[in-house]
């Protein structure tokens, strides 16, 4: 294998490895296309295990050169969905899901299909479940009188009208008995519906109904009636989560670098339709933000009809929210989008667990995660504090809270020594120092000060780049909470039972360093 192949062009595009079998292994995006595929080579010595494995494997390249960087994506999503690479981040083909279109022809037809490539037209969905889709497609036709039969109407072919036609299921536009114009009054309706409007229309639907009781025209009342009750099931089969909220795509994230789960919440109208999950298999151990990235590009380049905005739990390149245009990408972080944001990301750990046979956690370690804007779930909490007077007899302790409970056996006491006087500050940096040379120790999901924002400038700089992103302060006083890069306090309601939990490890570690102190201090007063 040629490690700087000259002749890639220095252009967007994607590239393709492939190995000894002339399979494709793993596909790609890049700006430049030269410099991306040499880097493989040129940082060998540094990549992950998983990428040095790829590259073992790796006997050529292709590329395919595009105009920009976001072709390129979506470029590498259509040829990842196409051919399915190994080391690729691969979502379930589309066949599985369940999705109703309107199809692209002279008078529409409204179908429950699987996939997105047998017919042209208007997506909806997906669907998780087959009967979800087929029934809702039922009550639409209870509701309209829409056209069942595959006939090519482009030309409005003679013959007789079918049974549906004398049921009064349809109202034969193969025979013009209805002008292009009122039908497609049928296919908004039907439209609107799908978009999750559907509370608008039964209110029309009553009034109408209502209208024609005082006419007396009590036929046209029964079918508005029935009409009625068709979309009264439909609603049942809904569930109301916010009426201000718009058409969303509501994004949760759960996993760690060998395995992922994003769920996706589709809100319409503030109507939740439907809730699904894609397991992800991430073997070249990628970070969040590409994994995510990858996995918008591969679900947004399908036929579907999108939403107004995608609800997103952490911020992305932004070639990847170019993907979802028009939709928008926002990042709550307070209000009812972000209560549904916790609930998705929620409802994506509950799915991680049960596809890894791990147990559960308790709420509140899902709550601190939200709190505090933790890239994981913080599993293992490991709370420090300072105990001394005056200086002398300077000890620390840790204490460490595991999957929501105190957990004694990995609490750690420090005496410390480089620093003279009272200088509480100090002394914890110098404590942090000290645990960071234990490898031996488990990495921490959090690292929590007892004290405020000087404990945390203090010892942010000092923190290996890993764990910079997981630390937070907690002061006693009126309970803040600070994170690096945040001016503010983060305002948490005192009774909120992620708060709770980090006070709980702060009151034990404050407990465990006094009576370290104590102890010492007796010790030094007999010698």
């Amino acid at each position: 294998m040629q490690k700087s192949p000259q002749n890639i062009p220095k252009e967007p595009g994607a590239y393709l490895f492939f190995n000894s079998k002339d399979e494709i292994i793993y596909i790609g995006k890049a700006k430049d296309l030269r410099n991306r595929v040499s880097s493989y080579w040129s940082n060998r010595p540094r990549l992950e295990p998983a990428k040095q494995q790829m590259l073992s494997e790796i006997r050529r390249v292709e590329w395919i050169a595009v105009s920009n960087e976001k072709e390129a994506l979506l470029l590498e999503a259509g040829l990842i969905q196409k051919r399915h690479p190994k080391y690729n981040i691969d979502l379930k083909d589309d066949k599985s899901w369940m999705y109703i279109v309107i199809t692209d022809e002279a008078f529409p037809r409204i179908l429950s299909v699987r996939g997105t490539k047998k017919f042209r037209g208007e997506y909806f969905g997906p669907y998780t479940k087959a009967g979800t889709a087929r029934t809702l497609v039922r009550l639409l036709h209870q509701i309209m009188p829409l056209r069942t039969c595959a006939r090519d109407l482009s030309r409005l072919p003679n013959g007789l009208v079918c049974m549906q036609y004398h049921l009064g299921r349809c109202e034969g536009p193969c025979e013009k008995k209805i002008t292009g114009k009122s039908y497609v009054g049928y296919i908004t309706t039907a439209r609107q519906i799908l978009q999750g409007k559907s509370y608008a229309i039964l209110s029309t639907l009553r009034a109408e109904m209502a209208a024609s009781s005082r006419k007396q025209e009590y036929e046209k009342a029964g079918l508005q009636r029935d009409k009625i009750r068709a979309l009264e099931t439909l609603l049942e089969r809904q569930a109301i989560v916010h009426p201000n909220l718009m058409n969303q795509d509501i994004i949760g994230y759960a996993g760690d670098a060998a395995r992922t789960v994003v769920t996706i919440m589709q809100l319409r109208n503030g109507t939740l339709l439907d809730t699904f999950h894609f397991p992800l298999k991430n073997a070249l151990a990628g970070t969040r933000e590409e994994v995510l990235e990858q996995f918008l590009a591969q679900y947004y380049s399908r036929p579907q009809s999108k939403p107004r905005q995608v609800v997103l739990p952490f911020a992305v390149p932004r070639l990847a929210e170019l993907v979802v245009e028009p939709a928008r990408v926002v990042y709550p972080k307070r209000g009812t989008q972000k209560q549904m944001l916790s609930l998705a990301n929620k409802n994506a750990w509950l799915q991680y667990h049960r596809l890894t046979a791990s147990k559960p956690l308790p709420p509140t370690v899902y709550l601190v995660k939200d709190i505090l804007g933790l890239p994981q779930l913080p599993r293992r909490i490991e709370a420090y504090d300072i105990s001394n007077i005056g200086g002398q007899y300077a000890v620390g302790a840790m204490v460490v809270v595991h999957d929501g409970s105190l957990a004694p056996s990995h609490y750690r006491k420090f005496k410390i020594r480089t620093v003279r006087g009272s200088n509480d500050v100090a002394m914890m940096r110098e404590m942090l120092e000290r645990r960071q040379r234990h490898a031996d120790w488990p990495a921490p999901d959090l690292i929590l000060l007892d004290g405020g924002k000087p404990q945390l400038n203090t010892v942010y700089p000092i923190l290996k780049e890993a764990w910079k992103e997981r630390v937070a302060a907690l002061a006693k006083r009126e309970e803040e909470l600070f994170v690096p890069g945040r001016r503010m306090s983060i305002a948490v309601p005192k009774n909120n039972h992620g708060l709770l939990l980090l006070m709980k490890a702060r009151d034990a570690v404050h407990r465990q360093a006094i009576k370290y102190y104590r102890a010492t201090h007796r010790k030094g007063s007999r010698s």
